[in-house]
């Protein structure tokens, strides 16, 4: 919330609203910039996500719910095709520039920590695996398992307190 808050203030509209956007889905940098206004359904509130898998070159599709902080966003950008951008470079760049001279000015932040971020928080909640390999469009859970086995720590050491 606070590296959120500080890009609201700090960065353009286009790089708040996308910072909140991959908060709130967990969704790819990559994802975003694909993101076109036929993707969205307003009466179903979801999102059609598309990804282009580097090995096989084909295109993947997952449906996600829009959570309601983001319905303003996506109805304020809906005529906009892409919805954000299509230059991942304009995001990087823009993320960058909101986060100079703050405390989350290091080498190594950006959209992708977001996106370890959503799925960080929705392990921690207790959501169940699969279901937030299905958020990230993971091939497989043991991708999610693999990926965020640091997040399990804590379990594991609360789970030994309880023996």
């Amino acid at each position: 919330n606070e590296l959120r808050a500080i890009v609201r203030k700090n960065g353009s509209p286009l790089i708040a609203d996308c910072v909140d956007l991959i908060a709130f889905t967990g969704i790819r940098r990559s994802e975003v910039c694909r993101l076109l206004p036929e993707h969205i359904d307003l009466e179903e509130k979801t999102l059609l996500i598309t990804e282009k898998k580097r090995v096989h070159g084909q295109t993947t599709y997952r449906k996600l719910p829009i959570h309601l902080e983001l319905l303003p966003i996506i109805e304020r950008r809906l005529n906009n095709s892409p919805i954000f951008t299509a230059s991942v470079n304009t995001l990087t760049a823009g993320l960058r520039k909101a986060l100079k001279g703050t405390p989350f000015e290091k080498r190594g932040l950006g959209f992708h920590v977001l996106r370890h971020s959503a799925a960080s928080r929705l392990l921690a909640s207790g959501v169940p695996v699969p279901a937030v390999s299905a958020i990230l469009g993971h091939a497989t859970p043991q991708t999610t398992l693999s990926v965020y086995s640091h997040a399990f720590a804590e379990d594991v050491a609360n789970a030994i307190d309880l023996l």
